[in-house]
Formats: C-alpha cells, structure tokens, sequence
C-alpha cells in the first residue's frame, strides 16, 4: 500500500505532520479529514513520487557478501517487528547508505505493489540473488515465517563474510611481500644493476656467470621494458578472455584444486559452503534434488558443481543421495560419513549442521596453518634472493682486490 507523507494545521493552532498508507491520495485525504483533530490540509505527498524525485540511480551489478549480511539482518527484524511490506521498504531504504542499493529496494518495493511475490520479486534480480536465495524467500512466504528465512539468510552469508575475510587476511601478507619483493627486484635491474654494469666494463673483469645473467636482465629490461609491459598486458588480456571460456574455466579449477596448501584450502571452502548451503535447503522442506540443483550455483568450485549437479541427477533415479558423494569423493571423510550416519537414520539436516561447523572449524585450521607455512618460507625465498643479488653483484670486485693483493 501506498505511503503518504502530510501536513497539516490542527485544530490547536499546531502543525501536525506526519506519515500514512492509504490506496489513493483521496482516500488518504478522507481519512485525515475524518480524524477530526485537524483543521485543514496543508500538502499531502505521495511518497514514491518523493524516491522518484530523487535522482535516478543504477541497480548494483552485484552484492558484496557484507551488503547481503547487513540487508537480511534488516529484512529480518523489520519483518520481526510486524510491519506492513511498504513501511518494511520505506525503512529500510531509509537506513541504506549506498543509492545504488536504495535503488535496488526502490525496484522491489514497485515490483511487489505490482502484485508480484517477494520471491518473484527478487528472482528478477539473478545476478543479485541466486536461486538459493529465492527458493529460501518462496519457503517462508508459503509458511509465513520470512522474518525466520531472513534470520537464517543472515546467519548464512555472514558465515560466509567471515570465512572471506579470513582467506583475505591470511592472504594479505604473502602477497605484500612478493609486491615489494618484485619491485625491489624491478629497482634493482633498472638503476642499480646498470650503474654495476658500466663500472664492470670500465674495469675489464672477468664476469662469474650469476654476475653475468643478472646484467643481461638488466639490459634487457632496460632497453626493451616497453617488450615486458606490453607482453604482460596482452597476457592479461588473453587470460580475461579465456576467462569466458567454460572449459579453460574447468581446466583452470582443476588446476588450482590440486595446488599444494591452496587447493586444500579451496576444496575445504567450497565443502563448507555445500553443507552449509545443503542443510539450510533440505531444514525448509525443500526435495533434495532440487537443493542440489541450487546449491551447484552457490559453491564456487566448477569441479564440485558438476559433482553435485552429477549427484542429482542420480538422486532424481532414486539413488540416495548420500551414495553420489561416496562415490565422488568430494567431501573429507569424516564430513561425509556425518552426512551418510544423517541419510540412513532420518537425521541429515542435522547432521549437515554438524558436518558444516565441522569443515568450517578445520577451515580455520587450514587457514592458520597455510599461515605459518607461507610466512617462514616468504622470508627464506626474499632473502635468498636478496642474498643472491648481493653476493653477484660483489663478487667480482671481491675477485678483483684478491687479485691486486
């Protein structure tokens, strides 16, 4: 319903303002009539017509984790609090800080006082919410519990912040490190190692091999950067296109599933966030298959989505579902035999619950150790190399005072 934003002159002598549902402005306007405490309207205003006034802004591509944390959290408590769907919007557009996202609750606010659902509402936004998301929403509106779904969502996604962040984090200093290591390198090759070349040349020494390699580099990284620069943005460009390509994309997953200390990391990541996902689905009635089918759009993996979408497959056959992960292996162990215990003795949401706190523990695990292991051999392969650039740059005048003694 329609909200109203008036003011009016009351029969005190006072301004009342103030806001209000009505369908249309006249009956918005009868009804502030028959109060009876008002002596005449000053403005009545429709409020969309107050957004549409506003400049108009683009619905965000996509939604950071923490924006979709912050979002359910809000639509849960509004929806807690027993408000009607326009006031729900209303207060919550008012409460963003982002345009781009009043705009997207501008759009679903329309499409909903079109008469559409809210899971119709937000399934018009696929690049914005998966079918996860909207399979959730269309589960608590058919049991009239969507503050309960927003809850959950909220719950989900935040994990999920969490277990980014972490990854984030662990990640920062490594490659911190190797930036500064390539650009003292890149400094090194481009004004130290030239000013060592030409004394070299003036002093007409016999160059060791190391010395040698290091100053060819140089010259050629300072005659022909433009070769380097130019190499590494066709690379990148071809890597971006390739990008689009749905089997370089399973080659490239492949790949990285099967990097030491980083694959176990993925493959721990994408379990989590498919017992997590998984559980959340089969908790709401939702069949299975059809959770398997949403949850191969939520794990980031190409490799565990074709698993899972494999494993539904079978399931719509009339196998359990417990025998497709066997049968893959895609799980950890202990994870999967939690899930085949939950299958056969009529348990599995809860048993999903506790297989995915249990690969979000060892996730954690795994983070703190990649960690520890990536800190100590980052400081022994920048001080090799360190060590190395200082030892070939010297030697040769090393060489040179032996001989003169």
């Amino acid at each position: 319903m329609p909200v109203y934003t008036f003011e009016a002159q009351g029969t005190d002598g006072k301004t009342v303002k103030g806001n209000m549902e009505a369908n249309t402005q006249q009956e918005a306007e009868a009804m502030l009539l028959a109060r009876g405490d008002l002596a005449w309207l000053l403005s009545l205003k429709k409020q969309v017509e107050l957004f549409e006034a506003e400049e108009k802004v683009t619905i965000p591509a996509h939604f950071s984790t923490g924006d979709m944390v912050t979002f359910c959290y809000q639509m849960s408590a509004l929806f807690g609090a027993g408000l009607s769907v326009t006031s729900i919007f209303y207060t919550l557009r008012r409460s963003l800080v982002k345009k781009s996202l009043v705009a997207l609750v501008d759009d679903l606010n329309q499409r909903i006082q079109q008469g559409k659902s809210f899971a119709e509402a937000f399934g018009s936004h696929p690049n914005l919410f998966s079918p996860f998301f909207v399979n959730m929403v269309k589960t608590g509106e058919r049991s009239g519990n969507l503050d309960g779904v927003f809850q959950r969502l909220s719950l989900f996604y935040k994990k999920i912040h969490e277990i980014k962040r972490k990854i984030k984090a662990a990640l920062a200093y490594p490659i911190f490190v190797i930036v500064i290591a390539f650009s003292v390198f890149f400094l090194a090759t481009t004004l130290l190692l030239p000013k060592f070349d030409a004394l070299y040349k003036t002093l007409n020494v016999k160059l060791p091999l190391q010395t040698q390699m290091l100053l060819d580099v140089s010259r050629f990284m300072t005659h022909y950067w433009f070769v380097i620069v130019g190499g590494l943005v066709i690379l990148g460009v071809v890597f971006v296109v390739m990008l689009k390509n749905p089997d370089f994309v399973k080659i490239l997953d492949k790949i990285s599933l099967r990097l030491p200390v980083f694959g176990a990391l993925l493959k721990l990541y994408n379990s989590a966030l498919f017992t997590r996902s998984f559980g959340i689905l089969v908790n709401a009635g939702i069949l299975a298959f059809e959770a398997l089918d949403m949850v191969a759009q939520v794990v980031s993996s190409h490799t565990f989505k074709e698993v899972i979408l494999g494993t539904s497959d079978e399931v719509r056959k009339g196998s359990m579902f417990s025998a497709g992960l066997r049968k893959a292996q895609m799980l950890p162990p202990i994870a999967e035999q939690m899930i085949v215990t939950g299958e056969e003795t009529g348990k599995l949401p809860e048993l999903l619950d506790k297989a995915a706190s249990y690969l979000e523990e060892e996730l954690d695990y795994a983070v703190e150790r990649m960690t520890a292991f990536l800190e100590p051999a980052l400081i022994l392969i920048v001080g090799g190399g360190v060590g190395f650039l200082v030892v070939s740059l010297y030697l040769p005048l090393f060489n040179l005072a032996r001989v003169i003694k």
